[in-house]
């Protein structure tokens, strides 16, 4: 595929009723995933005895399953996806500010984190998704770049410098591949479209000749029974 596409065309495929039923769908799968890993991950600190980490767990569980409820009742998936981004950017402030006594450094949770942009942008769109990705950034801001990273878990040397540089260029790779990815999906439509009009015209071009030849054989008949 070596045709290119402009941004303008490019979220204007988005808003396209097939694109938009195949994202609906991959939200709904995602948040029912998210959903059952969270609920899976409150055995783990139950049996251990940390009944808070399970609370955690088990509320973003049944905040992802509320999300998934509503986006099938709405089918709004912009709105969903940047509710659902919200509350978890809200969730994870609140757990970065609060666990500051921890035995181990929170890096594992930015690594998490850093996925965000691929899935808004696979889920909303290049230009809807960068705009809910965005939020991961500001939080890294916050807890890295700001006086308040004196005040919480201590973070790896590295984290706390490059992070918030690292998620901006995640940001702008999840952009470049979802960028491919509508064209790819942009040309499909379009061959797709060209095929079904070649096939049509085709179709009626044989329609043509075989009037022709009805007519043509009628004339010889004709002219049969004349003679």
């Amino acid at each position: 595929m070596k045709k290119r596409y402009t941004y303008k065309q490019i979220f204007l495929a988005e808003k396209d009723p097939y694109i938009q039923r195949q994202k609906i769908s991959a939200i709904n799968m995602l948040l029912q995933i998210m959903s059952l890993i969270c609920f899976s991950l409150i055995i783990a600190p139950i049996s251990a005895g940390e009944f808070k980490i399970g609370l955690i767990y088990f509320g973003l569980g049944v905040f992802f399953l509320l999300n998934d409820i509503i986006l099938k009742k709405t089918k709004k998936h912009i709105i969903v996806l940047f509710s659902t981004l919200t509350g978890l950017y809200l969730i994870l402030g609140y757990q970065f500010w609060m666990e500051r006594h921890m035995d181990f450094g929170m890096d594992a949770y930015w690594l998490w984190i850093i996925i965000i942009p691929f899935v808004a942008n696979f889920s909303g769109g290049i230009f809807y998704g960068n705009l809910a990705s965005l939020g991961g950034w500001i939080l890294a801001v916050i807890f890295m770049w700001s006086p308040v990273k004196n005040m919480v878990q201590d973070y790896g040397a590295n984290m706390v410098k490059f992070y918030p540089i690292n998620y901006l260029c995640v940001m702008i790779v999840s952009t470049c591949i979802q960028y491919k990815m509508t064209c790819y999906q942009l040309f499909r439509k379009e061959a797709e479209s060209e095929l079904a009009f070649r096939q049509k015209e085709r179709f009626q071009r044989m329609e043509e000749q075989i009037t022709i030849y009805e007519e043509n054989e009628t004339v010889i008949r004709k002219l049969k029974h004349d003679i």
